[in-house]
């Protein structure tokens, strides 16, 4: 019985960690977690600032990405300027209302990925598979195009 009591108050315990730790803290840990695994299926790294850490001046390179598994990750309103996620799967993820401009999609697969509001001002995708993604025609204007499978299963090579 004092067993069951324990594991009672170690799930309260947890529980109101997650409740009162802030979300920008546990979205951290969760990059670090991808960043030392390349892995991160459905992550919730919403509000996560990872373009500005791409933009400091004691750190020129923008954040790299490449190469990781990111299916059904939220980016919702995150700081993703300039971020390399190259040859990387995410199908399904969410960049709702995120900054994205310069970012590189490059060789991606982001069939059903959401895109709605984000900001995709100069952002590549080049190779990239957008099937199904949700963009925007104003969106599509903004980004840099060449042999991308586009969300209508079109390809483009506006920008080759």
């Amino acid at each position: 019985m004092s067993h069951i009591r324990r594991s009672n108050i170690i799930q309260l315990f947890f529980g109101l960690i997650l409740l009162m730790c802030p979300k920008e803290i546990l979205a951290k840990d969760t990059l670090a977690r991808l960043l030392e695994t390349g892995y991160c299926s459905f992550c919730d790294l919403r509000n996560i600032q990872i373009g500005s850490i791409a933009d400091n001046e004691m750190d020129p390179h923008p954040m790299d990405l490449t190469e990781t598994y990111l299916v059904h990750a939220n980016f919702s309103q995150a700081d993703l300027t300039k971020v390399i996620f190259a040859r990387s799967y995410l199908n399904g993820a969410r960049f709702v209302g995120a900054d994205l401009s310069g970012a590189d999609f490059t060789g991606s697969e982001l069939e059903l990925a959401d895109f709605s509001g984000a900001n995709l001002t100069n952002t590549i995708f080049s190779k990239a598979y957008l099937l199904h993604a949700r963009l925007s025609t104003e969106q599509l204007r903004a980004v840099k195009l060449c042999q991308t499978t586009l969300p209508d299963a079109s390809i483009s090579h506006r920008d080759c």
